[in-house]
Parts: structure tokens; C-alpha cells; sequence
């Protein structure tokens, strides 16, 4: 990879679809490199407008949906509202918010999991890190998602201290920008350059006590040497030197106290999922741009320990099962592709030329928010020739060194398949079964959109987004119709769409609007048994529930009680046979106090 100053190319006088003129800089050729500065740059600037795209038709007005007549499955009626096609970006503050919605159920879930042991409690701790002034966000991110693998990491040295400790919690990373109160005293705007990214870890862990101390002592030193290994000198601004961390113990209602927190509460925080929907108003373009071109951000929820789903006998069959035939898919793709070898280009060139066909295919367009059919023209067999003559006989023993380049050898392959039959008959394991195909990995909408920008083809990209994005709408609106019989919708553009058993002609009449009802009505007494079945599931779980929660708080008591009689026993100093004699009676008591919760355990 060099940069070669006679393929810079600076014009002037450039104008875009609007009738803006511009003057613009590039290259004449890119080498495609994954480390060359300018390609770097202009993938980033490609996948930032195919992200721009994708939420702009992510909060359109069309696309945000009101429901009237909704129903769950205990009958009961409410109204809803939501996206008809979600972008899943980070920077969408619809998507950021049903990311938090369903990462707040599955800590709900998650919870709910670990079984209580005597001495552990439910407690909500804070890891925080520095503020980097001139550092961006994904650098940040990689710091303290690097220093939590140190820290929690098999094969570090604060391991055994944490997994001895903490049997099972939920975690979340969160940034914030600063202290807003301070900001305002000091009259000035948030600048990354000056005040940075405060990023951070969120905990609600099962754990024994948390000895304050060490946990700050370890998690400093794990710091430390992720921000050594990102080249990052930044000193811990504290009087002791220590990074600063936090531990509450969470409660059931709260107390006023800072050292407590509510159950929820602790939810709410581990499951913000990422930053508050108005911060990225206060990032600059520039940096968004680098944030919306980042291909994998760090695991920002995750589960830990016991909170985990377990795995079951059958989903582990499963996995053995598709693991074998994945290997199976491999050996066969590599004789395949051996096999392959034996035909020639200029024979398939032959072939292709000898059957050549036009071909057509049924595509859809927009045309006045409607999807239209109509039929587009594939590039024929004889196009698909000439292009790989052509590139044969000009660039073949200079470019590509005698061979087609990629994708002209991959169309060639796919049309002349059936020259392979030959070759793939004579494989030592034809007949124990049909060759796997290979599975081609589905590109995602980001992919597509910045290779089609990065080939300068944007208002093709926004054509094919929203036919794409109008279909999904479509079987959206046609899923909800079905799933909600006596329900209306309607979206913020003025679109209106009804349930199945809804009459549109006479929806909004009084008259009708009692009868859709008495219908939805009747519809409920219909499943009222299988209605009655799920409550009676319902109740008996939580039952079950509370059961194991107040024999866990027996527990606790019990422990709670001993260990105010053996510090009783230590401060009166009684004498040695006084304590012996008081310690069996206290060892008959808990003998008798333990079998009578076994019993109820037994019980539940």
C-alpha cells in the first residue's frame, strides 16, 4: 500500500442533486486495503450515509403506528404504540429506547434465576474510569471493555477474588457527558476535546460482602494496564490514586439513604443501554461519523454467572448436531472446490457462449408510496461473455495475472454449473448424501448501503431501502391486523388500517364501535379456559415465588441471630464451660430450626 500523488484528483465546479456547487478531492483508483488511510476514510463516510439513510426512514412519519382495541392474552384492552420497521442504530432514539425496554426484561428474567444462599445479598456496584479529553467514544469504549476482561477474565489475578465473591449479576456500560450542572455554573457547552466521555460500568450482582477497598485496589490496577495498552497516558485524579467505585445494597422500597438503592432502580440502570437518547445531539458531526462507522461495538448488556439460561440436554444435542454437519459442509466444500479446478475458463466461456439467454426478473419500485411491479432485464449470458472476454484479452495477463477477478469468475461459475456435474459425480462420497451448499451470509442493509454509496450509486441505494423498508411495512401492518381482530391503527402521516373482524366503512360509529365489543368481548369468553389456565399458572409461579423468598429471608434471619450470639458470647467473655455449654445449646436449636425449613423447603 502506497500513496501515489499522480493519482490524487482535486475538482472544482462539482454540483449534487440539489444544484449545490462544490469542489471535491479523491482518488482516481483505490487499492481496497483494510489499512489505507484514504480508503479508511472513505468507507467511513459511505456506511455514515447509508446509517443517515436508514434512520431517516426510520422516523418517518409513516413509520410510527398508534393502536386503539389492543389486547394480551389475559384479555385486557390498551393502546399501544411503536415502529412498523426498526433501523437498529445506535444513534436511533426510538431503537435505543427498545433496546432498553427489552434489556430491562431480560435483567427481570434474568434475576430471578440464581437460588438465594445464606451470607449473599443483591447489590448494585459502579465501576467508573477517568474522562479521556480528546479521546473519542469507540477508544473509550475498548479502554474499560479491555479493563472489565482483565478484571473478570479467567486468567487474571482479581479472578478468584470476584468469581469468590459474586455468584451471578447483570451487566451494562453506559457514557455520559460530564456534569451538566457544572457546564452550566461555568457557562460553556460539553467539547470532547476538553471535557471528554465519562464511560462507565453498571453491576447488580448476587454477591457476600464487597470489601470496598479491594475492589477499588483491582480494578484500578486492571485500568491502569488497559489504558498502557492503548497508549494512553492518563494519571487517576484522586487523592489516594485509586479509581472510583461505588456499592449499594439494593432494598425493596426506598430508604433515602445513598447507600441504598431500589430493586428497579438498579434494573433501569444496568439496562440504559449505551447513553441517554439527547447526548448524541451534543457529539460532534465528526465524531458521529466515526461512531456510525464502528462494524461491532463491545457487548454493552450482558449476563452473568447464574443469571445466565442454562443450557438443556436437547439444545446441547442441537449444537453437537449442527457443529458436525458444519464440518461435514467444510470437507465437502474443499473436494468441491478441488473438483472445480478441472474445468477451464476458456471451456466455460465456450459453454456460455454456445447457451447464451436473456433473462427477466420481477422487481418492485415506489411510485406515489405504492409498491409497483415491473419486469428488469438480468444481464444475459452473452453480456456476461463479453465482459469476461473482454476482461481476458485486456487486463487478464497484466491485472489479474491470466485469471477473471472475483465476481466475473463467480458468475461464470454460477452459470455454467452444470459443466461441474461431470467432475462432482466422480467425488469418493457421492452417494451418501446430496453435496451441502455453501451458505452465503446475508449482507446486512449497512454493508449494502455503503458498498453501493462507495460506488456512487446513492439514489439507487435509497430506492432499493425504501422498497425494502415499504414491504416490511406492509406485512407488518397485515401481521397486526391479523394478531389484533377488533384493534384500529393509524400512523403519524394519516394512514389508517383495522383489525380483521373490523368493518373500515363504519369504524368510528358509535353503534359499531359497540359492536366490535360485544365481538371482542365474545371473543374472550370464547378462550376464557385457556385464559383461566394461564392466570392459574401465573399465580402459582409467583406463589412459588414468594414461598422461596421468605424461607431466603428465614435464612437470613437465622444466620443474622448467630452471629449476634457468637459476638454476644466474645464481648461478655463468659468462661470456657459456660461457652461450651451455651454452644451445644445453640447447635440443638439450629439442628431443630434447620429441619423445620428443610420441611418447608420439601414443601415449595
Amino acid at each position: 500500500m502506497s500513496l501515489d500523488h499522480a493519482q490524487a484528483l482535486a475538482v472544482g465546479g462539482l454540483h449534487n442533486s440539489d444544484g449545490e456547487v462544490y469542489e471535491g478531492v479523491g482518488a482516481l483508483g483505490a487499492c481496497k486495503e483494510q489499512l489505507c488511510p484514504s480508503c479508511l476514510a472513505s468507507r467511513s463516510r459511505a456506511q455514515a450515509l447509508a446509517v443517515g439513510d436508514k434512520l431517516r426512514r426510520c422516523a418517518d412519519l409513516a413509520n410510527v403506528w398508534h393502536g386503539d382495541g389492543l389486547h394480551n392474552s389475559d384479555g385486557e384492552v390498551y393502546e399501544g404504540v411503536g415502529a412498523l420497521w426498526a433501523c437498529n442504530e445506535r444513534l436511533c432514539p426510538s431503537c435505543l429506547a427498545s433496546r432498553s425496554r427489552k434489556s430491562r426484561a431480560r435483567a427481570r428474567a434474568a434475576i430471578m434465576r440464581p437460588a438465594m444462599r445464606s451470607g449473599y445479598l443483591w447489590r448494585f456496584v459502579t465501576l467508573t474510569m477517568p474522562t479521556l479529553p480528546g479521546v473519542s467514544l469507540p477508544v473509550a469504549m475498548d479502554v474499560i471493555a479491555r479493563a472489565w476482561r482483565l478484571f473478570s477474565g479467567k486468567r487474571s489475578a482479581s479472578y478468584k477474588w470476584w468469581s469468590e465473591s459474586v455468584s451471578a449479576g447483570v451487566k451494562g456500560v453506559e457514557f455520559t457527558l460530564g456534569d451538566s450542572k457544572r457546564l452550566q455554573r461555568e457557562g460553556r457547552e460539553w467539547s470532547p476535546e476538553t471535557d471528554g466521555y465519562h464511560v462507565h460500568v453498571h453491576l447488580l450482582v448476587l454477591s457476600r460482602w464487597i470489601e470496598w477497598r479491594r475492589l477499588r485496589e483491582e480494578w484500578t490496577a486492571c485500568l491502569k494496564l488497559s489504558l498502557a495498552e492503548h497508549g494512553i497516558e492518563q494519571g487517576i485524579n484522586t487523592r489516594d490514586g485509586l479509581a472510583v467505585c461505588d456499592v449499594r445494597l439494593v432494598v425493596n422500597k426506598k430508604q433515602g439513604s445513598k447507600s441504598t438503592i431500589t430493586g428497579e432502580g438498579a434494573i433501569n440502570e444496568v439496562a440504559k443501554y449505551v447513553t441517554k437518547s439527547e447526548s448524541w445531539l451534543s457529539v460532534p458531526d465528526a465524531q458521529l461519523v466515526e461512531i456510525a462507522s464502528i462494524e461491532r461495538w463491545p457487548r454493552m448488556f450482558e449476563l452473568l454467572g447464574e443469571c445466565r439460561e442454562q443450557r438443556t440436554p436437547a439444545r446441547i444435542a442441537a449444537d453437537k448436531a449442527k457443529r458436525l454437519y458444519r464440518e461435514r459442509a467444510a470437507l465437502w466444500r474443499e473436494e468441491v472446490d478441488e473438483a472445480r479446478k478441472h474445468i477451464s475458463v476458456d471451456a466455460r466461456l465456450e459453454a456460455l457462449q454456445a447457451g447464451a439467454e436473456i433473462i427477466t426478473e420481477k422487481r418492485l419500485m415506489v411510485v406515489d408510496d405504492e409498491l409497483v411491479e415491473y419486469d428488469h432485464e438480468v444481464t444475459n449470458d452473452f453480456k456476461l461473455y463479453e465482459k469476461a472476454k473482454a476482461a481476458l484479452e485486456t487486463f487478464g495477463a497484466l491485472a489479474y495475472g491470466g485469471h477473471l477477478c472475483t465476481d466475473t469468475l463467480a458468475a461464470l461459475e454460477a452459470r455454467t454449473a452444470y459443466l461441474d456435474t461431470q467432475n462432482l459425480s466422480a467425488l469418493p462420497k457421492v452417494r451418501d448424501g446430496t453435496v451441502p451448499k455453501r451458505r452465503i451470509k446475508k449482507k446486512s442493509l449497512r454493508v449494502v448501503g455503503r458498498e453501493m454509496i462507495g460506488r456512487g450509486e446513492r439514489e439507487k441505494w435509497r430506492e432499493a431501502l425504501a422498497v425494502y423498508v415499504a414491504e416490511l411495512r406492509s406485512y407488518r401492518r397485515a401481521q397486526q391486523s391479523s394478531r389484533y381482530p377488533y384493534a384500529e391503527f393509524s400512523d403519524l402521516s394519516g394512514g389508517r388500517w383495522h383489525g380483521l373482524c373490523v368493518n373500515p366503512a363504519t369504524a368510528f360509529e358509535s353503534g359499531a364501535l359497540y359492536g366490535q365489543r360485544v365481538g371482542l368481548k365474545t371473543h374472550l369468553e370464547d378462550r376464557a379456559s385457556d385464559i383461566a389456565k394461564a392466570r392459574y399458572k401465573t399465580r402459582a409461579s409467583s406463589k412459588r415465588i414468594e414461598r422461596r423468598r421468605r424461607v431466603g429471608l428465614d435464612w437470613q434471619c437465622l444466620a443474622w441471630a448467630r452471629a449476634d450470639a457468637e459476638w454476644e458470647t466474645y464481648i461478655n467473655g463468659c468462661e470456657k464451660g459456660a461457652q461450651a455449654g451455651r454452644a451445644k445449646s445453640w447447635q440443638a436449636w439450629y439442628a431443630i430450626e434447620g429441619e423445620r425449613r428443610k420441611s418447608r423447603l420439601a414443601v415449595i
